[in-house]
């Protein structure tokens, strides 16, 4: 009996090729999903983040505008803006008191608050009459013969101070 001898199989390349171009599909069609989903996350990111600045900001000016409105409802500052309305404080207020059974009782005795002087109003002092200037008797082309000439001002001498002497030795 003979021996037979193995004969060697011989692969193609055709079959092998579908296999790694299968893989490498997968592997780009990964990678540009992740690249997609990450464009995706950092944009809401960046909203988020813009969001969050703005929440901030209205925040802020929330705040500021209670702290106006404290500072409009002092009572200096009601007080100042009544007075600016001509409004003047009442010396005798009377209350109203309701009582549980539906009736009003008036506490203390109300009187129509009077005004009070105003202030004297400050006198004008005289003020000299201006001093005519001089016009002068011919004027550049540039130069309008209506503005007055400015005269050059010096001021006041000042009075030499005594300085203190002797205690030092």
């Amino acid at each position: 009996m003979a021996a037979k001898a193995p004969q060697a199989v011989t692969r193609t390349g055709p079959r092998r090729a579908p296999f790694v171009l299968l893989i490498a599909g997968l592997l780009i069609g990964g990678l540009c999903a992740l690249l997609a989903l990450n464009t995706a996350a950092a944009a809401q990111e960046l909203r988020r983040q813009s969001l969050t600045q703005a929440n901030a900001d209205s925040s802020d000016d929330v705040q500021q505008l209670k702290a106006q409105l404290a500072a409009r409802q002092a009572p200096g500052a009601l007080g100042s803006a009544a007075a600016a309305l001509g409004m003047v404080p009442a010396d005798h207020p009377a209350f109203l008191r309701i009582l549980p059974n539906g009736t009003v009782k008036v506490m203390g005795s109300p009187q129509p608050a009077t005004a009070a002087a105003p202030p004297p109003s400050p006198t004008p002092t005289p003020t000299p009459p201006p001093t005519p200037t001089p016009t002068p008797t011919h004027s550049k082309p540039n130069q309008h013969a209506s503005t007055p000439a400015k005269k050059p001002t010096t001021p006041p001498a000042k009075k030499p101070t005594p300085t203190p002497t002797g205690g030092h030795r």
